[in-house]
């Protein structure tokens, strides 16, 4: 594996090991209904970050290798001003749907908190893993981690775990940037003159921006409708699961978005065969790392309950048991979709997560009928199967790019 890749997905260990520790803490500490207008709040802010993704960072990891070298600081420039745009944007759409279902005002203003600051964060990462500097994005994300964790050392003195847990998030990504961030200029008066400069990525990025709209309701639509048909006591119940088993998506995404670049400057160089080798090597190994850890977590349940004091620890086990078989068959979806993503087939890659979506979306309604809390994840885990089937028949090769069909 590429040096890069290697310590890419080390910081992505860092930084999901770190969440990882915050949600168990988090689940100790709170209630079931607490802990469930966190995981509500967070899971608000990644619709920011799928938005974010699509429309900047995306553009900058795929399309900025391929640029001439004298573009690239414009290219950024644009990208960057275009993201202080969205991410105003976001702020606002996020603390009205927090409101909205009625979390607590404090947690509604976190929310705007965590999106801005994770958001700026965001771009610096991307902005190292483009340009291929993985000291620098360890050393960015370091200084999030330990930041963040003093900040919650002192909020769990003053306030309630779950606001103290999101403004420590936010604490540690207004740190890092503070420390480390590298000079981005922005030119907020011109936006309208960056959007123009955009209009040749739009062809290509509304795709994207369609397929990140996707994405976010395949991963997180179970957690609305839980909330309306379960409440958040259930919502907190069903997410403990998730959270246990988590690391293993969250690697697979480290992954991606560290070798989207460099699987983007192989097929740049022609190489596609070699981009290719990168994908099939990196799902091998994320699934080898995948199955090991779901057997240790779901040997080691019956220690790993007695340390944690869950109440109701069988019935916690019946849905960890689900969600492992769930977090399994997302990591070949995760692999795949990033040669999709590098070969600018944002179009076939939409098509499949509407498949998706479509199938676990129309599952999920169920719940508000009898059926239990488990029957969540059995439909998310029937929208990867057609995940992972739609994107192997998008991975075909074609006679031209879908984008241009579809001019």
């Amino acid at each position: 594996m590429n040096n890069t890749i290697f310590l890419s997905v080390f910081d992505q260990l860092l930084v999901s090991g770190s969440m990882f520790l915050l949600n168990l803490l988090l689940i100790s500490m709170s209630g079931m209904e607490s802990y469930g207008h966190f995981v509500l709040v967070f899971s608000l802010s990644l619709i920011a970050f799928g938005a974010q993704n699509a429309i900047v960072l995306m553009p900058l990891n795929v399309l900025l290798p391929g640029e001439r070298e004298n573009r690239k600081p414009l290219t950024i420039r644009m990208l960057a001003t275009l993201d202080l745009a969205v991410l105003s944007a976001m702020c606002l759409l996020v603390g009205g749907l927090a409101f909205a279902f009625g979390v607590p005002r404090e947690l509604c203003l976190a929310a705007v908190l965590l999106v801005l600051t994770n958001g700026m964060r965001e771009l610096q990462r991307s902005l190292f893993l483009t340009r291929q500097q993985p000291f620098h994005l360890l050393r960015l994300d370091g200084a999030a981690v330990i930041a963040g964790t003093l900040a919650l050392i002192i909020g769990l003195q003053l306030t309630e775990p779950p606001l103290a847990g999101l403004l420590a998030i936010a604490a540690g990504n207004l740190v890092s940037v503070i420390l480390y961030a590298q000079p981005v200029y922005r030119s907020p008066r011109r936006l309208g003159q960056m959007m123009r400069l955009y209009a040749p990525y739009w062809a290509k990025s509304r795709w994207a921006l369609g397929g990140a709209a996707l994405t976010e309701a395949h991963l997180r639509l179970y957690v609305f409708i839980v909330e309306l048909a379960k409440g958040s006591a259930a919502l907190g119940l069903l997410q403990t699961g998730r959270v246990l088993v988590n690391p293993v998506s969250l690697i697979a995404f480290g992954w991606a978005r560290a070798s989207r670049p460099l699987i983007a400057q192989k097929i740049a160089d022609g190489d596609h065969s070699g981009a290719k080798k990168v994908v099939y090597v990196g799902t091998a190994l994320l699934l080898t790392i995948g199955v090991l850890y779901i057997a240790a977590l779901n040997l080691g349940w019956p220690y790993l309950a007695v340390v944690m004091e869950l109440d109701g620890a069988g019935a916690l086990h019946e849905l960890i048991a689900a969600w492992s078989l769930f977090a399994i068959a997302g990591v070949p979806s995760i692999c795949l979709s990033v040669y999709l993503q590098a070969t600018h087939r944002y179009r076939a890659l939409t098509i499949a997560m509407a498949y998706s979506v479509a199938l676990s979306s129309a599952f999920l309604l169920l719940l508000f009928t009898d059926f239990g809390l488990s029957w969540a994840i059995w439909a998310l885990i029937a929208g990867e199967v057609v995940l992972f089937v739609a994107i192997s028949m998008g991975l075909r090769p074609q006679g031209r790019p879908l984008e241009e069909k579809s001019a």
